[in-house]
């Protein structure tokens, strides 16, 4: 059966699993895993068409667009997809691999509404001696709503606010026609670690893909704006420098420079996870609050660094490169 994105963003079922596309997270009985977001669009793409076999070609056109990767990044996500999903290749419980064609959806897809709506029960009519005490019982579902009411703005005024960012597409500075897809890539792995913090809400391109980024992410109420631009050197170097920009307050908060082997694309991959665990993490958050290096900052840029480096998220940056 395919369903439409719109059908599938609030959330869907698949068997055990509940998964939650914008949150880029699986829920699965007690336990809960974060997914990267280009994985998380092959598991979206799989479940629009689930039934039906779904080419590779269609998963690189979907998710990737045009950066071109090999085949291996798509296995790269099959494979971490059936390990959150609690299947393996040789059971096919979920996904399921068709040789020279693609892959198919075989577990069942329920979005969040249709779920919701199966488990809400119907109303019965109430008994003729129910009928005489509607003033009793209205007036203790009035009290109930103004409790939950009052409980709800009282969550939502303790909860912080999130801190936005918008990650700029980056400029080829040296105007090197073969570095153009760094672009898109580097802003890319940039954004995905930047996901990893609880604190942070990061938007996507389209929010600054404008010839004025700060006007457009005013507009928007976006707290700051990433950007960055690259070029190689003369001496087989490829450096990169970025900076973080306060949208309101129009200043720069944090910059760096990160130089490494133009052919040596994980090593520039390791330094810049270490720039954004080290240094753009914590002014993002820290920017927000009264004194820089504080320890909301601290904490949020320990959980990154907690995280486990996914053998198939790195594969899959070198290989978009």
């Amino acid at each position: 059966m395919a369903f439409t994105l719109q059908q599938l963003q609030p959330g869907f079922h698949i068997g055990e699993c509940f998964i939650e596309p914008c949150q880029n997270r699986i829920r699965r009985c007690d336990d809960e895993s974060r997914l990267e977001p280009r994985v998380m669009d092959v598991l979206v793409c799989l479940a629009e068409h689930a039934g039906t076999v779904v080419s590779r070609d269609t998963l690189n056109q979907q998710v990737w667009g045009s950066v071109v990767v090999t085949d291996q990044a798509v296995t790269n996500c099959i494979s971490e997809l059936r390990h959150h999903l609690g299947d393996d290749r040789s059971a096919n419980r979920v996904i399921e691999t068709i040789p020279k064609r693609g892959y198919r959806l075989t577990a069942q897809v329920r979005p969040a509404e249709v779920t919701a709506m199966q488990d809400t029960p119907r109303p019965s009519t109430p008994a003729p001696a129910m009928r005489t005490h509607w003033p009793v019982a209205a007036g203790a579902l009035l009290i109930v709503l103004v409790l939950l009411g009052f409980a709800g703005w009282w969550n939502n005024g303790s909860t912080p606010a999130l801190t936005s960012v918008a990650v700029l597409r980056f400029e080829n500075a040296a105007d090197d026609r073969t570095l153009d897809y760094l672009g898109l890539a580097l802003p890319d792995e940039i954004a995905t670690l930047l996901t990893g913090s609880r604190d942070i809400a990061v938007r996507p391109f389209e929010y600054v893909d404008t010839d004025d980024p700060l006007a457009a992410t005013r507009a928007r109420r976006v707290d700051h704006i990433v950007r960055g631009r690259y070029y190689r050197e003369d001496r087989g170097q490829l450096t990169l420098t970025v900076e973080a920009q306060h949208v309101l307050q129009e200043r720069v908060i944090w910059r760096t420079r990160i130089t490494a082997p133009a052919g040596d694309l994980l090593a520039m991959r390791e330094r810049i996870v270490e720039s954004v665990q080290q240094g753009l993490l914590p002014a993002l958050v820290a920017s927000t609050g009264p004194v820089s290096g504080s320890a909301p900052a601290r904490h949020a840029a320990q959980r990154i660094a907690d995280q486990p480096m996914r053998r198939s998220a790195k594969n899959a940056f070198v290989l978009s490169m």
